[in-house]
């Protein structure tokens, strides 16, 4: 029998098994994760392709003053943090087929042909704007209340898509993006807030304010170091196939045939593999979990000779206004975030496709979604030669939706895991998606999975903010 048993060998399980090793470096040898593909690591991957430098999901971590970088330090890896470039600061917004850059200041905004004057006026009239909405007020009506409908309909479906690959129509703003939400009710003004904020001291723990941070090798660094720091209790190729309550603790059934007895039970899988291994323990708090939409994404890595491209990439990227149909979620200018992940003379950029407003896109065949992400490119740049390189990745499922009714779900959930005694719940489906959210919660989560291993019940960790 062992103490601990994770489901799933993504960041998040990685990085909860990691937290246990150091609030209870005794229960090292009794710890397991449990990853059924053969290489550890979820969505987090990196591939050098003759030159090329390809991560299979996120690009980069935001700046954190906490727990990230704690870890970071911790696994070895501060010297080989590389900062995004500065011309990564500037983002465009693809409207009516042509690239527009994002204001970054209000000047530049009053400037910009974004928006009409009516438009920037009433955007300018938010510190005016009483506090408002509720619990399940959606991304796009958020920023309607607070900016005007203008502003709603062209920048908060990039917003969603930034961050979700989602619909800022059917996201709630509290559950997704809480401390924005929490600006408003101390300052009244999201205007306000960001006008304190930049006259507040600087923090001196945030090493690239407001910037984002990669390794030298990709984030694929981070995984392989807590892979590689926990050694032998990373078990993969083993796929969890069933799960059943015992008297002192859990049963799993390997897909081997295997069983396996735990005395705490962590489900840092994706929703709807949790939801399955739980629906004959508690039909009701499968129900629940089951009822986080997972909708499928893809990015597609597309190098090209430099002399190809028809413009500058100099920025992050683009995104998509709303109403634009553009057939992709927007692209991300790699080799301009990140210097040297492409050979010379050449670029490398990642198209996103799929995602809640087009959900069957990602299960299109390689070749499909190579000629949709091109000619998307083409069309923009635009590109006059077909890519050197084309490597197709996918997500299904994708990254989760935190849909109106998210903050309810989740402390039904939490009511729930209550008579369960031993079982917790991990991972992006839940408390936030970034990689930070991640981390963050499996430090806080160490404690009580720690607590139950050893026997002495706690109370389970559902936090009812992401």
């Amino acid at each position: 029998m062992v103490d601990v048993a994770i489901v799933g060998g993504g960041l998040s399980g990685l990085a909860l098994a990691h937290a246990l090793t150091r609030v209870a470096p005794d229960l090292r040898d009794g710890l397991v994760v449990l990853e059924r593909d053969q290489v550890a690591g979820g969505h987090l991957r990196t591939e050098r392709i003759d030159g090329f430098l390809c991560e299979a999901g996120p690009g980069g971590l935001l700046d954190s003053s906490g727990s990230t970088l704690d870890l970071v330090e911790r696994l070895g890896l501060t010297a080989r943090i590389t900062p995004a470039s500065d011309a990564a600061k500037r983002r465009y917004l693809l409207r009516n087929g042509a690239l527009h850059p994002l204001p970054s200041s209000p000047p530049a905004l009053l400037r910009s042909p974004l928006l009409s004057a009516g438009g920037k006026l009433r955007l300018f009239a938010e510190p005016l704007i009483p506090r408002g909405g509720s619990e399940d007020e959606t991304i796009h009506a958020f920023v309607a209340r607070r900016f005007g409908r203008e502003a709603a309909d062209l920048l908060a479906g990039p917003f969603a898509t930034g961050v979700f690959g989602g619909d800022a129509r059917q996201l709630s703003m509290r559950a997704c993006f809480p401390a924005i939400c929490d600006m408003e009710a101390r300052h009244g003004s999201l205007l306000r807030a960001l006008v304190a904020r930049r006259r507040a001291a600087p923090d001196p723990s945030r090493r690239f304010p407001g910037r984002q941070f990669s390794f030298r090798d990709g984030l694929g660094e981070l995984v392989a170091a807590l892979a590689a720091a926990l050694g032998p209790v990373v078990r993969t190729g083993t796929s969890v196939v069933a799960i059943e309550r015992r008297d002192d603790g859990w049963r799993l059934r390997l897909e081997s045939g295997e069983p396996m007895d735990t005395a705490a039970l962590v489900l840092a899988c994706g929703a709807q593999t949790a939801a399955a291994l739980l629906r004959d323990i508690d039909d009701g708090l499968a129900g629940d979990i089951a009822g986080i939409p997972e909708p499928p994404l893809a990015f597609v890595c597309l190098g090209y000779d430099e002399a190809a491209v028809g413009r500058p990439l100099d920025g992050f990227g683009f995104l998509i206004a709303g109403g634009e149909r553009a057939g992709i979620l927007g692209a991300l200018w790699d080799s301009t975030i990140y210097p040297g992940r492409a050979p010379d003379g050449h670029v490398l950029l990642r198209v996103l496709v799929g995602g809640q407003s087009d959900p069957g896109a990602a299960s299109l065949p390689d070749g499909t979604l190579v000629q949709r992400a091109h000619v998307a490119l083409r069309a923009v740049l635009p590109v006059t030669r077909a890519p050197v390189l084309a490597r197709v990745y996918r997500h299904i499922p994708g990254i989760p939706q935190y849909t109106p009714g998210h903050l309810a779900r989740l402390r039904r959930i939490a009511e729930r895991l209550t008579r369960h005694p031993g079982l917790f719940l991990a991972g992006n489906p839940y408390r936030g998606v970034s990689m930070p959210h991640c981390i963050q919660d499996a430090a806080a989560l160490a404690p009580q999975v720690m607590v139950a291993a050893r026997g002495r019940r706690a109370p389970q960790y559902v936090s009812p903010n992401p």
